[in-house]
């Protein structure tokens, strides 16, 4: 046995291959991340797309990202409104929203978007200096002193439970300052020239005190619209941040950009995750395995967590689903509604307020966008107390087979894989078989319900 091989022996009873290999999610795991507090050094549970506790010790050593930026213009024709950003990016979405917003062609207006991007790269740790937390050490150093195996899986176990499959390695962010500039069409060789003076002025190729450019804008009555995603240090936006003209704005961009430029500020763009399995100081504290043995181990375990995870949801979407459905029933009655809970309750009909039944509903993902409105009529259609109990008794129903098949986990969770557990396969095929995306897609665009133009009727015609 040569050396190598002896102090794989020595150090965790069997040598794992040090790939170092990083799982890296792009855009669909981090949609469901944004807005939550994702940093280097958390826990990360893959299945489940979660994220867990920091079990690194003290201020964690970080090594500073680099940057790059765009500044660009767009000009935003009515034929390209909804083609002009055609990526499916969560940065395309941000812009795709903006520009329906604002862009708008009523009066004969033209429109021009300057486009600020940064984007962070490599904001990692410094894995050399990393150290675990003193109670999770405490935890697995115990497991290793423990001969009883199963006693010594449960401490994992447990670890993984709080720590995760994977810790976040590095991160990617993306800032983005917007701005639409509006302004009345006059001749087509007049408003090219208006453009073109305009885009020189803002990119500092003019003097600042061009006086004609100035009268030009107020005869166009031009337009500036301002939006921004991912700035940090909420405590520095002062009112040098809101234009109030021309000049003003390009003061405004230069001090967002700044604050686009902190390690705190972005939108996740990118995460980069590591297996604790190839963090060093937990492999070496780790118990006898065979490779085989921590396969089956993990996948058990990343399993048990996405299960749990998806009953956690279940609960949590059936809870948010009863208090929308309980909010449009009672307060947006129509008339003929309205009729039969004061035929029920003996009320007077002038006592109720009643809507028409064409009010519409928001979607919360696209709030500026009217295609993706819903009817009062489409809206109990999709949300009904039949549908209500479907999640109730899906719940049910996986609450009782994820019992069976943890059950047999435990029992042996090294030997065996989920995948190969009847009980398991099961419950696995309860997760993926129900249409539960498409349920909780509507729960989330739509509830609560947040109706557009909202004006009461009459109950008693």
């Amino acid at each position: 046995m040569n050396v190598h091989k002896k102090l794989c022996h020595l150090i965790i009873g069997y040598c794992f291959p040090a790939t170092l290999y990083a799982t890296t999610l792009l855009n669909v795991g981090l949609e469901q991340l944004q807005g939550r507090a994702v940093a280097l050094g958390s826990g990360f549970s893959l299945a489940g797309n979660v994220v867990k506790a920091n079990c690194f010790e003290g201020n964690i050593p970080i090594i500073p990202p680099t940057f790059d930026y765009q500044y660009r213009f767009i000009e935003i024709e009515q034929t390209q409104r909804e083609h002009v950003i055609t990526e499916p990016s969560i940065e395309g979405r941000y812009l795709r929203d903006f520009i329906r917003q604002h862009a708008k062609f009523e009066e004969k207006q033209r429109h021009i978007m300057a486009y600020v991007k940064v984007n962070s790269y490599g904001t990692r740790l410094e894995e050399a200096k990393l150290k675990l937390n003193p109670d999770i050490l405490a935890l697995l150093t115990e497991q290793n002193k423990n001969k009883d195996k199963n006693k010594a899986e449960g401490r994992i176990a447990t670890f993984m439970s709080l720590c995760g499959s994977h810790f976040v390695r590095s991160v990617g962010k993306t800032s983005l300052f917007l701005a639409l500039l509006s302004y009345h069409e006059k001749t087509e060789h007049s408003d090219a020239q208006f453009e073109k003076k305009l885009r020189q002025y803002l990119q500092g190729l003019t003097a600042d005190d061009n006086k004609t450019l100035e009268h030009e804008m107020k005869s166009r009555h031009l337009q500036i619209q301002v939006q921004a995603q991912g700035l940090s240090n909420w405590g520095a936006l002062t009112a040098e941040y809101f234009p109030t003209s021309l000049q003003s704005f390009k003061t405004a961009m230069a001090k967002a950009v700044e604050l686009m430029q902190k390690e705190q500020g972005g939108f996740l763009n990118y995460l980069e995750l590591m297996a604790w399995s190839d963090f060093t100081p937990f492999r070496i504290l780790m118990p006898e395995f065979k490779f085989r043995e921590w396969k089956n181990f993990t996948a058990n375990l990343e399993f048990m967590s996405q299960v749990s995870s998806e009953i956690d949801r279940l609960q949590e979407k059936y809870t948010q689903a009863k208090l929308c459905y309980r909010k449009f029933t009672y307060d947006y009655l129509t008339q003929t509604e309205a009729h039969y809970i004061a035929e029920q309750f003996s009320l007077p009909i002038h006592l109720l307020d009643c809507v028409p039944k064409t009010l519409a509903f928001r979607n919360h993902a696209s709030p500026a966008d009217p295609k993706r409105e819903i009817t009062l009529e489409i809206f109990r259609k999709n949300l009904t107390l039949f549908k209500l109990k479907q999640i109730q008794n899906r719940y049910q129903r996986l609450l009782q087979y994820a019992d069976d098949c943890f059950s047999k986990l435990e029992n042996g969770v090294r030997k065996q894989p989920y995948n190969q557990i009847i009980d398991c396969i099961d419950t696995e095929t309860l997760i993926q078989n129900w249409p539960s995306y498409f349920a909780f897609s509507f729960i989330d665009s739509y509830c609560p319900p947040e109706p557009v133009n909202l004006k009461k009727v009459t109950c008693s015609e």
